[in-house]
């Protein structure tokens, strides 16, 4: 493991040490080490301690752009077969006149560097003119940038998300 970005000194021994991990693994994005020595009791055995960091859990949020002549309907978003619960379907003003159709999982969903399966939404096409529903289709979602995640103040809590924006 390399040396660590974050070191803490006291009495010139390392009290804290933090490695971000080269090659990170799934769930795991550092490794947090503390290690106290008692001052006053000569002898004793040092306490040490690690922690270790996890990737973090956010809500994903997909705003879904419409075009003018078509109209979409029955929204579901999958990750791989199976099929991901959403918060209540509904509409936003992204400003400038342009409505979206906002999707937002109802469950956080673990921030990976990459991720071992694809994320799509399935929808109804309606045609606005004839008035029928055209086809159904299924399109790749895209996955969170994490350098773009957001952070809202909820009650007591603080809520991680990330908002992408698909045009149909």
């Amino acid at each position: 493991m390399q040396l660590g970005c974050l070191k803490l000194k006291s009495n010139e021994s390392d009290v804290l040490n933090f490695y971000p991990l080269e090659s990170r693994k799934r769930n795991l994005f550092a490794i947090l080490e503390l290690d106290f020595r008692p001052g006053s009791l000569a002898g004793d055995e040092p306490l040490h301690y690690a922690a270790t960091i996890g990737a973090k859990h956010v809500t994903w949020r997909y705003n879904i752009v419409e075009k003018e002549e078509v109209a979409f309907s029955d929204f579901k978003i999958y990750a791989g077969k199976s099929q991901l619960s959403l918060k209540g379907v509904r509409t936003a003003d992204l400003g400038n006149g342009v409505r979206a159709v906002v999707l937002e999982t109802s469950s956080p969903i673990e921030l990976c560097e990459t991720y071992d399966i694809d994320y799509e939404v399935e929808y109804s096409l309606t045609d606005i003119k004839a008035g029928r529903q055209v086809s159904k289709k299924r399109t790749a979602l895209p996955v969170p940038n994490l350098d773009r995640i957001k952070v809202s103040k909820n009650l007591d809590r603080f809520d991680a998300y990330s908002d992408m924006y698909i045009y149909l």
